[in-house]
């Protein structure tokens, strides 16, 4: 037999060898959890994006990829909506926001369906810090959020202080709507998300959608 012929072929059967015994935990992307368990609440990682609805296989390299078929969504009953770790989520922005030159000290507020953001600028175009500070909050939130920001420090307290109450109860959910209109009212909001959305990403027509969008019985209590 000739050695030095063989090895090449050696060589390659080795490593597909070792290529099939690799955990298939470690690949970059998972190809198809469909039959494997879903991860209780316990298991279920403390990130970002807490989807217990969901209950997404954890992918212990930071990656995750969830196949979804069609009787899934039967077995189901619809599609889940993903719950969100608001603390998390505002504490991030936060961080990214304050990184930006110019800007010292942020404080956001996380909602169900809204971003409030109270920050220290130091920069001389009011308007361009402000779309920066509001970009930073787009890129990491989902795409039906809406941003709010204003460049005043008074308002960090503010902030925080809705951040402490009840969720549900009613005063809260008007004390952020005023919150929101006093920010729009008083302070640069940087420039329109999109051609058909406004500085705060609301759509063209739908100002105040926060109210607009609120069941019936959420407007008659607001005395609409």
């Amino acid at each position: 037999m000739n050695i030095k012929k063989a090895t090449p072929w050696l060589l390659i059967l080795l490593c597909t060898a070792a290529c099939q015994q690799t955990d298939s935990d470690q690949a970059l992307y998972k190809r198809d959890t469909h039959d494997e368990p879903r991860l209780t609440t316990e298991q279920l990682p403390n990130n970002l994006y807490d989807t217990n609805s969901a209950g997404l296989r954890k992918v212990e390299n930071g990656y995750a990829a969830e196949r979804v078929r069609e009787q899934d969504l039967l077995n189901r009953g619809g599609v889940a909506s993903p719950s969100i770790n608001k603390r998390h989520l505002a504490g991030a922005i936060s961080e990214l926001a304050t990184s930006i030159d110019d800007v010292s000290d942020t404080t956001t507020l996380a909602t169900d369906k809204e971003v409030l953001i109270a920050y220290q600028g130091n920069g001389d175009d009011r308007e361009e810090l402000a779309d920066q500070v509001k970009k930073s909050a787009l890129s990491l939130i989902p795409r039906w959020y809406h941003v709010y920001v204003a460049d005043d420090a008074d308002l960090q307290s503010e902030l925080e202080r809705l951040g402490e109450l009840p969720a549900e109860a009613e005063a809260t959910r008007t004390e952020v709507d005023q919150m929101i209109e006093h920010m729009i009212a008083n302070y640069p909001q940087g420039e329109k998300v999109s051609t058909v959305e406004n500085e705060n990403g609301e759509r063209n027509g739908q100002s105040k959608w926060y109210k607009d969008s609120a069941p019936q019985d959420a407007k008659k209590r607001m005395g609409q």
